[in-house]
């Protein structure tokens, strides 16, 4: 909305970190700006710690991600009747639910019930000394997955944002 209400056609960004697996969330967040600054062939000036194909490169294991059970599901207690008020669920001693409070995704990653393993994609991997990470719900791995993919997407992106045709393009159209 910025960009089409404001008629922004050039966005300055400084401190763009080298996005790593940590920073996943923050990964996510920019490549949805330079979607958003492509799609309306808007110019993007930033500073990054960086350089422009090295900057996502964290973020391409999450292309091969699968979430696999941390544990076995035999060493898992007879879960438990609980009621809350007029509402009745099943509940297990591991779990992060408490009788007087609803689980929630984020008390269920926590849990750590599944571990989210990477697949060997050919990027370096010296980030991290193992090829997962436990806590993450099964369900997320999907969502990793996208966010590997538009990593890819927003490093292919930046490159022609970047070449004499795309800011040909972007003249005209914001000369008008």
């Amino acid at each position: 909305a910025m960009v089409t209400k404001a008629q922004v056609h050039t966005f300055v960004v400084s401190g763009v970190p080298r996005f790593t697996l940590k920073l996943h969330n923050e990964a996510r967040r920019f490549t949805n700006l330079v979607d958003t600054l492509y799609e309306h062939q808007c110019r993007l000036i930033c500073s990054a710690d960086a350089p422009l194909d090295e900057l996502l490169v964290g973020m391409d294991r999450l292309c091969s991600v699968e979430a696999k059970p941390a544990v076995e599901a035999e060493s898992f207690p007879e879960p438990v009747l609980r009621k809350h008020g007029d509402v009745s669920f099943m509940v297990s001693s591991k779990s992060p639910c408490r009788p007087d409070t609803f689980a929630t995704a984020e008390a269920d990653a926590e849990a750590g019930t599944s571990v989210v393993h990477f697949g060997n994609s050919g990027a370096d991997s010296s980030e991290s000394g193992d090829d997962g990470i436990v806590g993450v719900m099964a369900q997320a791995a999907d969502s990793l997955r996208e966010s590997g993919f538009a990593a890819r997407r927003c490093a292919s992106r930046l490159l022609e944002m970047g070449t004499v045709a795309y800011r040909a393009g972007h003249e005209a159209r914001w000369r008008s």
